[in-house]
């Protein structure tokens, strides 16, 4: 039963090998027949006479097909060794037709030369077409089996555009008939010249370029491809000689993809342009892959952006500011602030072991951790010890973090804090000294379960400034691998010692990108700067300083809010008061300074009897509100709504400094107590 079925399987197999190469070796005898009885055939009797035998013996190799089981059992053996045998004739067709072609292209033998390009086209059809019958394994299988119709076609190859560029007529019009039956758009061109216009205008997958044409050469149409960086993936496929062996080289070196030889063998050029499609192919997979994790992390970026805080704790005793530009995608470092109670405000800024997504995974829960213990009220040395338990407790990867946790109470400006393994902060005294904030230098958080951590502490006085940053400021390195270093920081500082936080934290950003010239960031760059203003001895009254930037507005009004909130003063009234305050100080930072400079606008406010009285100093170029008039002779609309506003206002010119003063009754049944 089973040499039964064996013999229906090999009968299948040469039945299939006569009705799919037998067509194909048709033309191959016409041509050889045609060859035999050209005019001038007798200069090349024999090479034609070994053509012919070849062309008998591969028709009668095909009628007379009958495979025979090899030793192995194995069908996928008996059809190699099959389509090893038919493929021996074409050995010779091939090898004696271009010697003859080459013989007669010589001698001016144009009736052989004529015969020959069907009988090469022929050897060429039927190779395909042993492919076709004597396909791979699986589908050979699938063929015996009968479970494919009409049977398996050559390995698939996708389509494409191809661009031909070749100066002679005979080889464009073979490219173009071979690629276009094999299902490809072709476009053809006859010199370099076109070949560059071509592809700088229409979008092609292959390019098949000549080595020698009049206009460009080949190996200069290719650098002019490989120079427009649109086109630098582009496979280019060239065509030579063989003897341009030095050629060919030197445009494989210079980007090109691979090399055809001439004359063009069609299993060949079928195999090299389908491969440098499927390979173009799967470089758009891997780009189109590319693209979506670049999709992924910058969506990763946003939300460990959003994980950051977005504004400092607005508070009449202090002003800070935060960024993080991390060195990758995303990054490991992070900074905090969040208020702990009316007068306290918690500070942290926290370098993680690594880059990229595994540190940013562990940086999104350091900093929770953290604010979540923080919260309690726990001093920063036990905090970090908790903290320090949590991540040591769990840690396959070996992780940790570096950590700089301190609470300012903006009362009396004392910072308490303490230092898990991280760089020393930066004291930016009133008077523009600098001093490194030293002490506490624990180890690094999350390394070893149960280490102790000790709080310390300094006074801030009136205009001093803390400026807390991670490794990637002072580690930042130049093009001769010089670091940034802790005195060139202090030295930016220093120079920037009067400026609002956002503005010390933008310029220390813009010196260690300057300093790095470009290059790639080393790490992750964080960085946190606070500022206190002084203390407020009388709780019953509030006083702010601001830098004349539009920005720092939300940060004022947020504390004005807050303060009459605690004071409980009647909504009637806060709410218009802080609208008030609010235009004035907008009016100051629009059009109160001639110069770019950075101003201060001091804000106060204060309860006398039954009035809230606020009022707004600056240093500008004098500039009396009440007195200023529109075109119609009105109210300009930002005084006009300030008069809405408030009962009173008053300006004075006093010290070179403007003072407004807007007053505002409150109802007598909501008066806050003296």
């Amino acid at each position: 039963m089973v040499a039964q079925v064996l013999d229906l399987r090999l009968a299948a197999i040469a039945e299939r090998v006569r009705a799919v190469v037998g067509p194909a070796t048709e033309p191959i005898s016409a041509a050889a027949a045609t060859l035999a009885a050209a005019a001038s055939a007798t200069a090349v009797a024999d090479e034609i006479s070994q053509i012919g035998k070849a062309a008998r013996l591969l028709v009668e190799m095909v009628e007379t097909c009958l495979p025979e089981m090899e030793e192995d059992g194995s069908i996928e053996t008996t059809c190699s060794r099959l389509r090893h045998d038919l493929r021996t004739p074409l050995v010779a067709l091939k090898g004696y037709g271009e010697l003859v072609l080459e013989i007669a292209t010589d001698e001016g033998l144009d009736a052989v030369s004529a015969a020959l390009g069907p009988l090469l086209e022929g050897v060429a059809d039927v190779m395909v077409a042993i492919e076709r019958a004597l396909p791979a394994m699986s589908h050979a299988m699938a063929v015996e089996e009968g479970s494919e119709g009409d049977g398996p076609g050559l390995a698939s190859y996708p389509s494409g555009r191809v661009l031909v560029a070749d100066d002679s007529q005979a080889n464009r019009d073979v490219l173009v008939k071979y690629l276009s039956r094999e299902g490809h758009d072709v476009v053809a061109v006859a010199d370099g010249l076109a070949a560059v216009e071509a592809v700088f205008e229409q979008p092609f997958d292959v390019v098949l370029l000549d080595m020698i044409m009049p206009g460009m050469n080949g190996d200069e149409v290719l650098k002019a491809i490989k120079a427009e960086p649109r086109l630098r993936l582009l496979p280019v496929i060239m065509i030579s000689a063989l003897d341009a062996l030095d050629s060919i080289v030197r445009c494989i070196e210079a980007g090109a993809e691979d090399y055809l030889p001439k004359p063009f063998n069609r299993v060949l050029l079928r195999a090299r342009i389908g491969a440098c499609l499927e390979k173009k192919r799967l470089r758009e997979v891997e780009l189109s892959y590319l693209r979506a994790v670049e999709k992924e992390l910058t969506i990763a970026r946003e939300v460990q952006r959003s994980i950051l805080p977005k504004a400092f704790p607005a508070h009449r005793s202090l002003a800070g500011h935060g960024l993080m530009d991390p060195a990758r995608e995303i990054g490991g470092d992070f900074y905090d602030f969040f208020a702990l109670d009316d007068d306290r405000v918690g500070i942290a800024v926290g370098d993680v072991s690594g880059k990229g997504v595994p540190a940013a995974v562990y940086m999104a829960m350091v900093r929770t951790q953290l604010r979540a213990t923080a919260l309690f009220g726990l001093s920063p040395a036990e905090c970090l010890y908790r903290l320090n338990d949590h991540l040591s407790a769990d840690n396959a990867e070996g992780m940790f973090v570096s950590l700089f946790y301190g609470i300012i109470d903006c009362g009396t400006g004392v910072f308490t804090y303490a230092n898990g393994g991280h760089n020393w902060p930066i004291l930016l005294r009133a008077d523009g000294s600098v001093e490194w904030v030293k002490g506490t230098d624990d180890l690094l958080v999350g390394v070893i379960h149960g280490s102790a951590y000790h709080n310390a502490a300094l006074e801030l006085a009136a205009g001093d400034s803390l400026f807390v940053y991670t490794d990637g400021v002072v580690e930042a390195i130049d093009s001769a691998e010089a670091e940034f270093g802790k005195d060139r920081l202090a030295a930016v500082l220093a120079d920037k010692a009067g400026l609002a936080p956002e503005m010390l934290c933008g310029g220390v950003l813009t010196a260690v990108r300057t300093f790095e010239g470009g290059l790639p960031h080393s790490d992750d760059l964080t960085c946190v700067a606070v500022r206190f203003l002084g203390g407020q001895a009388d709780a019953s009254r509030f006083e702010m300083r601001i830098a004349n930037a539009i920005a720092e507005i939300s940060r004022l009004i947020s504390a004005v809010q807050a303060f009459l909130l605690r004071r409980e003063v009647a909504a009637e009234t806060a709410y218009p008061l802080a609208m008030a305050v609010e235009e004035a100080v907008a009016n100051v930072i629009r059009h109160g300074y001639a110069d770019s400079e950075p101003h201060a606008i001091t804000v106060r406010l204060a309860c006398d009897g039954g009035q809230w009285i606020a009022e707004v100093v600056d240093d500008g170029v004098s500039f009396d509100p009440t007195t200023r008039v529109s075109d119609n002779g009105g109210f300009h609309i930002g005084l006009l709504l300030i008069k809405t506003m408030v009962d009173e206002i008053e300006y004075i010119r006093e010290a070179d400094c403007n003072r407004l003063r807007m007053i505002k009754s409150s109802p007598r049944s909501r008066m806050p107590p003296p």
